[in-house]
């Protein structure tokens, strides 16, 4: 839950005794100038309703979180304050796990009990490939072969996405001498890929005995 100060339905200003005294709605509230309206022991509840209303935020689609920061809040409108804002998502699943809809259900309830509730509905789609890193390109006499590397690859929904590779010989002079290049993919579970290329040597610089 968080604190929104709600709007007001009118207002009447009257100055006494250095004192700002606010009309709002059902109730007086009472302040210092220029301080934060609140609610004194001489707050009195007026005849007329200060009517509430809210409207959601617009619906979005995202690609990754899905925080009211990033996805808004409901403009609330007049209503008797403070008011309370809240919400409960209800989600469906999408096509992969990091694909969904939500639909965000906003509640806003104000000081003399009020309520109002409007829906926001969130569209979170993958789009965005993993991003993959080779490893250095290697270079090798054929008798002292070593490790060629890893590909590591970090996607911004997807903890853990699969990196494999593909190897392609683009030079051949002898079984033992010979450039390939090794092409490495990684893909997200939603099926966005990225590529990247090493480039590994094997030579045969040592002449026979």
């Amino acid at each position: 839950m968080s604190q929104v100060t709600c709007g007001r339905l009118r207002e009447v200003l009257l100055i006494a005794v250095g004192v700002v005294l606010v009309v709002t709605g059902q109730w007086v509230w009472a302040a210092e100038p220029d301080a934060p309206a609140t609610r004194t022991p001489r707050a009195v509840q007026m005849g007329e309703n200060c009517d509430l209303a809210v409207t959601a935020p617009a619906d979005m689609t995202v690609g990754g979180s899905i925080d009211p920061a990033v996805t808004g809040f409901p403009t609330v409108v007049a209503g008797c304050k403070p008011c309370r804002v809240g919400y409960s998502d209800t989600v469906t699943p999408g096509k992969c796990p990091q694909a969904r809809t939500i639909s965000r259900t906003w509640t806003v309830t104000d000081a003399v009990g009020q309520g109002r509730t409007c829906i926001q509905k969130i569209t979170v789609q993958d789009t965005i490939p993993p991003v993959v890193t080779c490893p250095a390109d290697v270079h090798f006499e054929c008798d002292q072969i070593g490790d060629y590397g890893q590909a590591t690859a970090t996607d911004n929904l997807d903890p853990q996405p699969v990196v494999t590779y593909r190897d392609t010989v683009v030079f051949y002079r002898c079984p033992y001498e010979y450039t390939l290049v090794r092409t490495w993919t990684a893909t997200d579970d939603c099926d966005n890929s990225a590529s990247c290329d090493q480039t590994i040597t094997i030579e045969d610089s040592t002449p026979p005995v």
